[in-house]
Order: structure tokens, then C-alpha cells, then sequence
């Protein structure tokens, strides 16, 4: 008979809200599925202080959604007790005091804007070697034969600069 009652009767959700408002309430989570709740509260509210979360949204799988939401509280400064969550699993707290240092695999390499060098060991052989000293800069003569379109764009162009061992060119 009461369930007939209820069916029967008009959703008052708006009011409801309103009145959980008046009377202090700011967070409000959304448990069943979707997040139709939660849009709602947020239109309801408009722009005044609160905060709505869903539990459930849709492509997520339960355990990150129930996850995501306790760091959603707890970033607004909800008290959340995590700990029941992880009983029984092998998980360990971490202390963002004293994070552990995370050392890279061996197999990393250091990348700079001078070289590519591996974390652990030496350069492999006819490995790139650093520029230790800054290159020269040398004038170098275009040839002689040059055609009148290439000679045109030569005259527009910085003169490139060989470095000592001619494999690269300088652009001042």
C-alpha cells in the first residue's frame, strides 16, 4: 500500500533538494546508477556553494567509480575512511611526505638537448659523442657553375658555416 502511494504521488525532487539546502546540507552523492541525480542537483543549485557526485558513470568500472568518488570527497575536504576499502588486498599506504624514490628501469636513457645517453652503463660503440667545444664558423664558396635561380636564392641565404669534420653545416 505504500509503495502504491509513492508510485502514485508527483516526484517533488526540486523542493526536496531545496529543503536539504535550507537546512545545510552542501554535498550530495549520487549511489544508483547514472549521474541523472547529480545534473540535476547541479541545475537545481545553479551557482551556489555545493557540491554533487555520481558513484556511477557510465564506461567505468565499479571499483575506479567507487574510487574516483572517495578522491573527489576527499579533495573537498570530506573526511573519507579509504581503509576498509583495501582490507584483505596487497596495497600499502603511501606516505607524500616521504615518497619512495622510483628508480627507472635499466633499460632508460637520458635524453638532453646535447645527447641521448643509457642511465645504466656506457655509450653503446659509434654512439653519438657530445659537442664538448662550440663550432667554428667557416665561409664556405658556393661553386662556380651555380644556375641564375640557385644563385638568386644564394644571395637571399644566411652563408652556412662547415663544421671541422664537414658532416653538418652551421645556419647564421
Amino acid at each position: 500500500m505504500l509503495l502504491a502511494g509513492q508510485v502514485a504521488l508527483p516526484v517533488q525532487f526540486a523542493e526536496e533538494i531545496e529543503s536539504m539546502y535550507r537546512a545545510g546540507a552542501r554535498v550530495f552523492v549520487e549511489v544508483g546508477p547514472g549521474q541523472v541525480l547529480t545534473s540535476l542537483v547541479g541545475r537545481i543549485l545553479g551557482a551556489r556553494p555545493h557540491l554533487a557526485v555520481a558513484c556511477d558513470r557510465d564506461g567505468e568500472r565499479s571499483l575506479t567509480q567507487l574510487q574516483t568518488t572517495l578522491a573527489e570527497l576527499a579533495v573537498h575536504g570530506i573526511p573519507v575512511e579509504a581503509a576498509p576499502l583495501y582490507a584483505g588486498r596487497d596495497a600499502s599506504l603511501l606516505d607524500l611526505d616521504h615518497p619512495p624514490r622510483l628508480a627507472p628501469p635499466p633499460t632508460a636513457w637520458i635524453v638532453d638537448g646535447q645527447t641521448a645517453r643509457p642511465v645504466e652503463g656506457e655509450l653503446p660503440p659509434r654512439a653519438m659523442c657530445p659537442v664538448t667545444q662550440p663550432l667554428a664558423p667557416r665561409a664556405v664558396t658556393p661553386p662556380a657553375a651555380m644556375p641564375a635561380h640557385a644563385s638568386a636564392w644564394a644571395a637571399r641565404s644566411p652563408t652556412p658555416a662547415a663544421s671541422p669534420d664537414r658532416d653538418t653545416a652551421v645556419i647564421e
